[in-house]
């Protein structure tokens, strides 16, 4: 039987350069033995079919979305891969949504055992990850409430508790766990693409023109614009200002990158430091610290304060568009 080898993400630690790296380097994947989808919407329904049809998370557009899409032809796709005993690589956050009994079930339905199985998580420190994830919601869900954290809803971001979940259904030895930071200080995004590649058993090539980095639906606001479009949220409908955020990202500018501040940071490094630990003793050999540990005085550490220059300069774009907008009705 061949490996089936799971990247379940995390989420906002590399997932979307690693994917589209892997789609655009399949055929050299394929020349190394192993099967992956064709397309990054496929590894998506292969991992939803983890879950049953009674699921609460089936509420969410999104799951209706990759069920809609048209691309069931991959679960059959998937299956004569594994009937073939090919080794197999997916990528899909998906199946960290699931969790890991339900893909197990689902795998086992496939005639893949237990055994067969490695699974590939990237965790990063959590006061990072909960800005990161903040920002997209900003920009994405259309999200127009300010950044909160509450340790009675923490467990979700808690890496032990979850990462051990999956160890307890798949084995200790089949769980590889990386260190976002340390992929993304080897020349981030090519560091965390070939992280994840070596993780998965793969060689993939990254560009070096730097063309995997950060770009449309996944770039971060800096806080400025992130405070822009918090606000636009409040009074537009979704999607509504995209086109003035996004000219406004392909001119660049000074902006400064939001952070949580540092107070709240602390206190947010310090209520997972056992939790990471232990991360790091059932995982990684003990290696700790996982994380870097400093957040007071990080010159990134900016507030979502109003920013009179950034306002401007969203104000200028607009002026320049309606500027282009009549010229072309007069002409």
């Amino acid at each position: 039987m061949g490996l089936v080898t799971l990247h379940i993400g995390m989420p906002k630690t590399g997932t979307s350069a690693f994917q589209e790296a892997l789609i655009r380097g399949r055929d050299s994947v394929v020349a190394q033995g192993r099967w992956t989808p064709r397309h990054l919407m496929d590894n998506h329904r292969i991992a939803l079919e983890a879950f049953p049809p009674d699921h609460k998370d089936w509420r969410f557009p999104h799951f209706q979305r990759v069920k809609a899409s048209g691309h069931d032809h991959s679960l059959e796709e998937f299956g004569s891969a594994v009937g073939e005993n090919r080794d197999v690589v997916l990528s899909s956050e998906y199946f960290s949504a699931a969790g890991p009994d339900l893909t197990r079930g689902f795998l086992e339905a496939r005639g893949v055992a237990p055994g067969d199985v490695r699974v590939v998580v990237v965790i990063r420190r959590q006061d990072a990850f909960l800005a990161s994830a903040f920002n997209q919601e900003v920009k994405r869900t259309g999200r127009s409430r300010p950044f909160a954290w509450d340790p009675q809803n923490a467990v979700s971001w808690d890496w032990y508790k979850r990462i051990s979940r999956w160890a307890d259904v798949f084995d200790d030895s089949a769980i590889n766990v990386l260190v976002y930071e340390r992929l993304a200080h080897d020349a981030a995004p090519r560091g965390l693409v070939q992280g994840l590649a070596q993780a998965c058993g793969i060689e993939l090539a990254s560009p070096e023109d730097g063309s995997d980095r950060e770009t449309g639906a996944n770039r971060s606001l800096s806080a400025p614009l992130l405070r822009f479009q918090m606000r636009a949220n409040a009074v537009t409908a979704l999607g509504e200002t995209e086109w003035l955020v996004d000219r406004a990202l392909e001119r660049g500018g000074s902006y400064e990158r939001f952070c949580i501040p540092a107070p709240l940071a602390r206190e947010i490094v310090d209520y997972y430091r056992e939790s990471n630990e232990a991360v790091a003793a059932r995982f990684l050999g003990n290696e700790v610290p996982i994380f870097p540990d400093q957040v007071d005085g990080d010159p990134d550490q900016v507030s979502l304060d109003e920013d009179t220059h950034a306002l401007t300069s969203l104000l200028a774009l607009l002026a320049a568009e309606i500027g282009r907008t009549r010229n072309t009705c007069s002409s």
